[in-house]
């Protein structure tokens, strides 16, 4: 038998020993910390969870198999648009002193071999063209293609199309304080279940979309008193809004169960951008 456990902050699945007595995990995935003893676990046999992952591995292989054909076609496309783009018209051959003239069938030939290059050249312009403006459609159909197109619409324009890159945003946080004038009452609500100010700024020079927040709140001593992961519909932003170069947007994120202690301070920071 093996035990699989499942991570609180991220939900990645591990799996150990079915005699595994550890009581403090770590998740390499988001980097949180969590007791053995209060987060999900299911024990399952050997056979049953090699066979699944053996099944989930060749799943895996055929998606990337499926992202490798797609990169190489996007980057031709890329290609041929920038060759066609650069393309300079050649200078003309000087006239011979004495040129001998050409057969009617020769002209005719040539005539029809240019105007099919011609024509597929025109096919290969369109459909990167359409590639490139419906990259919603495409991505809908298959996120896998994603990475290929952050590359592509780096050399050619994507109109609408919104990168997704965590490590953008620069994230500032801190704890909202009650007014020196309230009473007991709201200071007791503020201390039990605070409000957390944060600002994302965009760092980068393309358009981010909202990434996915760590919020961690933390005791005097810096241990962890609460830890929660929100998406950007959690924290007031459904439609997945995108934030402009240098632009950064503020938060509120409100701590739904009481704390047992006061916070000290909050740590917010973006751990990944939506899929």
């Amino acid at each position: 038998m093996a035990k699989v456990l499942r991570c609180p902050a991220c939900g990645a699945l591990w799996r150990v020993k079915d005699d595994f007595a550890a009581d403090m995990l770590h998740c390499t995935e988001c980097q949180a910390c969590f007791s053995a003893d209060k987060t999900e676990s299911l024990s399952v046999p050997d056979e049953k969870l090699d066979a699944r992952l053996q099944q989930a591995a060749r799943r895996q292989a055929v998606m990337q198999e499926e992202a490798r054909e797609g990169k190489a076609v996007m980057s031709r496309i890329a290609d041929s648009l920038t060759d066609f783009d650069a393309r300079t018209e050649a200078p003309e051959a000087p006239p011979a002193a004495e040129p001998a003239p050409r057969a009617p069938e020769s002209a005719e030939r040539s005539h029809g071999v240019l105007w099919t290059l011609v024509t597929l050249l025109a096919l290969v312009v369109l459909s990167a063209t359409g590639l490139l403006l419906g990259h919603k459609t495409v991505l809908g159909t298959m996120p896998q293609l994603r990475p290929v197109y952050e590359e592509v619409c780096m050399k050619a324009p994507c109109p609408g199309f919104v990168w997704q890159n965590a490590a953008a945003f620069k994230v500032t946080a801190e704890i909202e304080r009650p007014l020196e004038t309230a009473d007991d009452a709201d200071r007791e609500v503020a201390r039990r279940l605070p409000v957390v100010t944060a600002r994302l700024s965009n760092t980068s020079e393309l358009p981010q979309a909202l990434p996915i927040l760590e919020m961690k709140l933390l005791d005097a001593a810096g241990e962890t008193l609460a830890q929660r992961v929100l998406e950007p519909a959690d924290y007031g932003f459904g439609g997945r809004d995108a934030v402009a170069p240098g632009a950064d947007v503020a938060v509120r994120l409100t701590v739904t169960t009481p704390l047992p202690y006061d916070a000290s301070s909050a740590v917010v920071k973006a751990v990944s951008a939506l899929q």
